[in-house]
């Protein structure tokens, strides 16, 4: 991940905030004070990846930057197939409720959809890598 002013990777204004507080560009996601450059996954996916991992484990004193660490190792080509169908399903379900997409979701109905499929293999497989990729990074346990 390059830690870099979101309007540095390509020069140009950084588009328009999400509701979530990230930006979504051509290749990448992007915070108030960091970027992250993506080679395989969608903008769009990390993005809900990344909102996805703060409901699960929600603190609102750790910023994005952290929880994009922890999911920096679904951007390869091997955890494309498996990230695109778990949000894909998030994203149905969205779709279900009358929103586009899981990004669109406020937070009580995001809650809801997680509720009603805690077996999901999917998000089983998130919450196991988040438990060492998130809470393993030893500037944020000050935060906590």
């Amino acid at each position: 991940m390059k830690h870099q002013q979101a309007s540095a990777l390509s020069g140009a204004p950084v588009p328009g905030r999400q509701p979530h507080g990230l930006a979504i560009g051509s290749g990448f996601v992007a915070g108030a004070s960091w970027a992250m450059e993506l080679a395989h996954l969608t903008p769009e996916c990390m993005a809900s990846l990344i909102l996805l991992a703060r409901d699960l484990y929600p603190h609102d004193a750790v910023p994005d930057e952290f929880y994009a660490v922890a999911l920096r190792d679904y951007d390869r080509p091997r955890e494309v197939g498996a990230v695109g169908t778990g949000v894909e399903a998030l994203d149905l379900a969205a779709r279900g409720q009358g929103y586009g997409r899981y990004l669109d979701m406020p937070a009580d109905r995001r809650a809801a959809v997680l509720r009603e499929m805690p077996d999901s293999p999917f998000l089983q497989r998130l919450r196991l890598g988040l438990v060492t990729g998130l809470y393993a990074q030893p500037l944020l346990r000050p935060l906590l």
